[in-house]
């Protein structure tokens, strides 16, 4: 939910992963609830569907409204019993002065939504996150990939793939893509850039490392910021096993290494790489959602 998640799409990032790799259909967002307007019935609509909008472009497809309050209450005076208080946002009920718009909001709502389940959803690329928690307590961290919208700005959509991803069925590379069924991620960057804010991944699980070989090897274009890992992650795992994998991504040819991150969109067009929502020309604060059955394709697209 936004109240610990903020508006960061990354955030939502990682969870569309395990939702599209697992073959899952719906990845909800309780929204709404705000400290920041200060009371009930404070907070804007405007406001409301904007942070919508932002989460809808980083793969949420059910939002449900937080704060549907009991509208009585044996020692409750009007306007009602507040089960959070009035320090939060709500209660998005008849008892707000602005419920005649209602129906044009959830009318809205409905019909992107729907729109937003149809199919799978596709993802250009899959950026390697060693870290699990996406929440906003993770030592401040905002932001998992920090390029400052470059990727997304050349027209590319990429979630946050995780350890734990590369051990389901599903985690194989055919066609040169990675679960053809599902995402069908085009390439994969590992992100060890000298400036990052978080862990670099200098060190790396060894079934990681073999399993990005085997990606390498099937045909997925691969793309190292910075210096490849150098060590195992565990003190158990074998740091050679590490190293003699980095030994065989450097000579394959569709395994390159950038030195930073503005270099990563050159680095994929070079590798044949090209994104679903390909752009003419950069375009700054713009996100896509592209989604796909048997009948037709779908695009989100969002402009901050």
């Amino acid at each position: 939910e936004p109240l610990t998640f903020t508006n960061e799409s990354d955030r939502y990032r990682a969870m569309a992963a395990g939702r599209d790799m697992g073959g899952k259909e719906l990845l909800s967002n309780e929204i709404g609830a705000s400290f920041t307007y200060g009371s009930c019935y404070g907070y804007p609509y405007d406001d409301l569907l904007a942070t919508m909008n932002k989460n809808m472009a980083a793969g949420v497809n059910q939002n449900m409204l937080h704060g549907y309050s009991y509208a009585f209450s044996p020692e409750a005076q009007w306007p009602g019993y507040h089960a959070f208080g009035t320090g939060t946002s709500g209660p998005w009920s008849s008892r707000m002065p602005s419920w005649v718009n209602i129906n044009n909001i959830t009318g809205y709502l409905a019909r992107t939504q729907y729109v937003l389940q149809q199919g799978v959803q596709k993802t250009d690329i899959a950026i390697y996150r060693q870290e699990y928690n996406a929440s906003i307590w993770q030592k401040g961290v905002t932001r998992f990939y920090y390029d400052d919208g470059e990727l997304a700005g050349a027209g590319y959509s990429y979630q946050f793939f995780s350890r734990g991803l590369f051990e389901l069925d599903s985690a194989k590379v055919s066609g040169g893509v990675l679960n053809e069924a599902g995402p069908g991620y085009k390439a994969m960057i590992i992100d060890n850039a000298a400036n990052k804010q978080s862990d670099n991944i200098d060190a790396i699980p060894s079934d990681v490392a073999q399993s990005l070989v085997e990606y390498a090897q099937d045909g997925l274009p691969l793309v190292f910021i910075g210096n490849m890992p150098s060590r195992s992650l565990y003190g158990e795992d074998s740091d050679q096993v590490v190293l003699d994998a980095m030994a065989q991504l450097k000579e394959m040819h569709n395994v390159v290494c950038v030195d930073s991150y503005d270099a990563v969109p050159v680095a994929l067009a070079s590798l044949g790489v090209t994104p679903d929502a390909a752009f003419s020309a950069p375009a700054e604060g713009v996100e896509t959602v592209h989604r796909s059955d048997a009948n037709a394709d779908y695009y989100y697209f969002y402009n901050d």
